[in-house]
């Protein structure tokens, strides 16, 4: 594996079937990515907020049913195995 994840905030502290988590991938070559990995309830929990029945496309969320490591990770493998996918959800924090 050429890199690592981390956690800006403590998984412990987020509900697993209705949050919304900051994902950092850090390369061994320096680059470093950022992507925000949410939960369909809460989607629908931010529809209600806003009074919408749609979520607008310009804050790229990427869904798992519940926020755990495992989840996360098999997420991550999918999109660095896909440049394009890593490079579209992820925001390179070095830029």
């Amino acid at each position: 594996m050429d890199y690592d994840v981390y956690f800006p905030s403590n998984l412990n502290n987020v509900d697993v079937n209705n949050d919304n988590v900051d994902v950092c991938i850090r390369f061994k070559d320096g680059r470093e990515y950022s992507i925000v990995v949410i939960t369909p309830e809460n989607l629908s929990e931010l529809m209600k907020k806003s009074c919408r029945p749609y979520i607008l496309p310009d804050f790229k969320f990427l869904v798992v049913q519940t926020i755990n490591k495992e989840n996360i990770y098999q997420l991550i493998s999918t999109i660095i195995e896909n440049k394009y996918l890593l490079e579209f959800y992820g925001s390179d924090t070095l830029e």
